[in-house]
Formats: structure tokens, sequence, C-alpha cells
């Protein structure tokens, strides 16, 4: 496994706490809300990190094993810079409106293998409000989602909810940091152990 360090420092200078207007958030998300400043609801940071700690479990597991990651988002500008560090040996980025039927739709998904689409091991949403038919399909096929879920999400349609701010640049830039992160250090690691590996081979 790999050794990454998460602080609530870090993830409040980043701005993950801050949740939505009270009137508008999910009741779903109670049990990671810890309370509200100036009708805002406050994220509690605890859970977040808890859940990013799986995460980068689950993500080196998948480049160990040469899995692919589809992530979906709404506006590829605002990270840019992060996702073209990412290899694209292992990712795949779907940038704009929520496409139906991309894993259900046969005829679809007959298109979509042609444009070097394919069914992932791992769905990641920065805005999982913004791709809810996706999600339920994703649920179908039993793919896991791994997503932000902000004070007006339903963290119940995500296998691996991520509480916190999904609206802020600072925020999503934060954990596409954190992303690149665990799979450029997996990549290394899936290096290693495929170089042990052919020693391995060497010697018969």
């Amino acid at each position: 496994m790999i050794k990454i360090t998460l602080t609530l420092k870090q993830l409040l200078k980043a701005g993950l706490h801050l949740g939505h207007q009270k009137k508008r958030w999910n009741p779903k998300m109670s049990m990671y809300l810890i309370g509200i400043i100036k009708d805002i609801h406050i994220i509690n940071l605890e859970y977040t990190i808890i859940i990013l700690k799986k995460i980068i479990d689950v993500i080196h597991n998948i480049i160990i094993n040469k899995g692919k990651i589809l992530f979906l988002i709404n506006n590829i500008n605002d990270i840019t810079n992060i996702i073209n560090k990412i290899s694209n040996k292992h990712i795949q980025v779907i940038d704009g409106k929520e496409i139906h039927g991309i894993f259900t739709n046969k005829d679809l998904y007959n298109y979509s293998k042609s444009s070097k689409l394919f069914i992932p091991d791992a769905l990641f949403i920065t805005n999982m409000n913004n791709y809810i038919y996706t999600i339920n399909e994703a649920n179908k096929l039993r793919i896991p989602i791994i997503s932000f879920v902000d004070s007006n999400c339903n963290p119940t349609l995500i296998t691996y909810p991520i509480p916190g701010n999904n609206d802020s640049i600072q925020s999503i830039q934060f954990l596409y940091n954190l992303l690149n992160n665990i799979i450029l250090n997996s990549i290394i690691k899936e290096n290693i152990i495929f170089k042990k590996s052919a020693s391995i081979y060497n010697l018969i």
C-alpha cells in the first residue's frame, strides 16, 4: 500500500467543509454534517478523511491490478492542468453533459468502444447531482462509484461518498491533486511489482 498524509488543516484550507445553504440540504446527508454557520451547512471533515483513506486503497488496488477509472467531469477547464498529469493508461475522462445509456445502451456502447470508452473498474464523479442517470446505471452494473457528496446530495447512491464542497474550484483541485498522487504512486509501485515478476521469470 502507499502512504499519503491527510490532515484536517489541508481539507479546511481547501474549503471542503463548506456546504450549501441549509434550505438546500438533503436529509440523507445529516450524518456527515456538523452544524450550521451563517445559514451554511458545515461538513464534518473527520468523515471525509476516513473515506479518503479508504479511497487511497481502492484506487491503489485498481491501478496495481491494471484496472481503469472513468472520470465524469462537468467543466474540465477548471482542472485540465491536473488531469493532464494523470496517466491516460489508467483513466478515461468524459467532459460535459451526462450521456444516458453510457453503460447499458448496447448501441451506444458499441459506438463508445470505437471511441475508446470502456466499462470501468470504478467511476469517479465530481458533482453527483449532474449524473444521477449514470449513477443508477453504474449501480445496476455494480461499478464502484467515488464521488463528492455536498450537503445537497444523496450519499446512499455512492459506494465511496466523499463528504465535501463540490462547487469550489479549490476543493476540486485538492481532490484531483490527491488522486493524481495516488495514481502516480500506484503506477510506480505497479512498475516495481512488474520488474520483480520479470526478474523471477529470468531465473526460470
